[in-house]
């Protein structure tokens, strides 16, 4: 999984983030800085490059059971 956040989301998402490490303790995260909350509008090539990295990292099997 990957968990991605914007470094001034400001603390009770901070605390969420928490929240998502303690309980998925093996999750990829990624916080992009100097984004808010609305971070997939106002960072959106960020976020992206985010999500393709870690798609780079963790590829689908093709082909496999669900």
């Amino acid at each position: 999984m990957l968990s991605v956040g914007g470094a001034e989301s400001g603390p009770w998402f901070a605390q969420v983030r928490d929240w998502v490490r303690a309980i998925l303790p093996h999750a990829d995260e990624h916080v992009i800085l100097g984004a808010g909350h609305d971070l997939a509008l106002t960072h959106a090539d960020e976020m992206a490059a985010a999500v393709a990295a870690f798609l780079d990292a963790h590829p689908l099997e093709v082909g496999g059971a669900p």
